[in-house]
């Protein structure tokens, strides 16, 4: 990405000299950037601070608990695109191990306060860190300096629903696409694996265990394959889509 800045966890934990500026930052896993995520981004990028994202390369449940891990609902790079587009500045990423986990809440902002000098933290109702997720929003408050703002964002509701990753993940894999459109404000996309596709007679065929990202539950959808009006039926154990020949997909759309 050429106008968003990306470093590592390993590299905070390196460095010895604070960025500079003042910041506003936003923490979270941030799956599927759904009507809440969306305002915790918004407020970093409207203040006069810098903006900074601090977020894992991969849902820390797909390593701690793999078996029951459904799927994410963004790829890595469109989250990059969502935050450029909305203009954050830089985005901490943390690549989430068994190690890092056991990491305690004072260790990990302490980290993050002699990388930036914060004068903002923008966190979600439910905002909870450290080994275990034992600390919350209110311990972080007291742990920072007085001269640190903590602004809460409360739930956000659609359609009567607080919207969450979870609520989210459950409405794709019902089939509801257009609860899912409301919950995101835009289509839910998948991104084709190359790895086990193969061409038949109609269209593209993919094993559904080779996908990295969740899907609707078996049926025929509407779809827009890179920008082409079209369908993709979802079967117990392939999906399929027609395709002009040549490439797989880049992209698909499911219109709401």
């Amino acid at each position: 990405m050429s106008g968003i800045i990306v470093r590592s966890w390993e590299e905070l934990v390196k460095s010895s000299f604070p960025e500079k500026g003042n910041w506003a930052v936003t923490i979270g896993v941030f799956d599927g950037m759904h009507a809440g995520h969306q305002q915790l981004v918004q407020k970093i990028v409207s203040g006069p601070e810098r903006s900074l994202v601090v977020t894992f390369r991969e849902n820390p449940k797909k390593i701690l608990r793999p078996q029951t891990f459904m799927g994410n609902l963004m790829s890595w790079e469109d989250k990059l695109s969502s935050w450029e587009a909305f203009g954050v500045e830089e985005v901490v990423m943390i690549d989430f191990s068994p190690d890092f986990g056991k990491m305690t809440g004072e260790v990990f902002l302490h980290t993050l306060l002699k990388n930036f000098h914060i004068r903002l933290f923008v966190l979600g109702w439910n905002f909870s860190f450290g080994n275990r997720a034992h600390a919350n929003v209110e311990q972080l408050k007291a742990w920072v300096p007085e001269s640190v703002k903590v602004e809460v964002v409360g739930p956000v509701e659609v359609g009567g629903r607080i919207v969450s990753s979870s609520l989210v993940r459950q409405a794709v894999r019902e089939g509801k696409m257009d609860d899912v459109y409301g919950f995101l404000g835009r289509n839910y996309k998948i991104i084709p694996p190359v790895e086990g596709a193969r061409r038949s007679a109609e269209g593209w065929v993919v094993p559904v265990h080779a996908w990295n990202q969740v899907l609707p539950r078996p049926g025929k959808y509407r779809v827009l394959i890179d920008g082409h009006p079209g369908f993709l039926e979802v079967k117990k154990e392939t999906v399929f889509w027609e395709s002009p020949p040549g490439a797989v997909a880049k992209e698909i759309l499911f219109k709401e």
